[in-house]
């Protein structure tokens, strides 16, 4: 995965690579409920947690890679909603 962050888990025959930042945090959040880094599955709270990851990776860091590549185009202002 180069350069990238991810985590690995298990042993080294049967390890498990997660290199998306969402995927690592929701895969450590299930892992370590006890932690209460965010909600698990079945809680009320659940659902709003996975639309505000799916936010951040979906909309926030390409708005952010745009912004610094000085990108401009008028779908890419509609696609997220005119964000600078």
């Amino acid at each position: 995965m180069g350069d990238h962050f991810f985590v690995v888990t298990g042993s080294p025959v049967d390890s498990v690579e997660i290199w998306e930042s969402n995927a690592i945090i929701l895969y450590l959040t299930a892992l370590l409920p006890t932690a209460r880094r965010g909600p698990v599955a079945g809680d009320p709270q659940w659902g709003q947690y996975l639309s505000w990851l799916a936010w951040y990776g979906n909309v926030i860091e390409p708005v952010i890679a745009f912004g610094t590549a000085e990108l401009s185009h008028p779908v890419l202002d509609v696609t997220f909603r005119g964000v600078p």
